[in-house]
């Protein structure tokens, strides 16, 4: 059988971690619900914590060949956000 690629730990920068908070105050802006965006935001840290192990899904950020990104979408017709790695 035959090897893949090993499992990875992900942390999140406090970048990063400020950057998912301004996206759940953006949310309950928009939205005027709370519950919506605690989910999304559990949604968010769920994907970024699954790139432990699905990182190989990655696309090359052009110009930056040490770093890929994904788009995490909760449906095929919503927006997304980006994540780089």
């Amino acid at each position: 059988m035959a090897k893949g690629k090993p499992l990875l730990t992900v942390s999140v920068s406090p970048d990063a971690d400020n950057d998912l908070w301004e996206i759940w105050g953006d949310n309950v802006q928009l939205y005027k619900n709370v519950d919506l965006a605690d989910s999304y935001l559990a949604f968010l840290r769920t994907g970024i914590n699954q790139l432990g192990s699905s990182y190989p899904d990655g696309r090359d950020v052009e110009g930056f060949p040490e770093f890929q990104y994904v788009i995490l979408r909760r449906s095929k017709k919503g927006h997304g956000h980006c994540v780089i790695f």
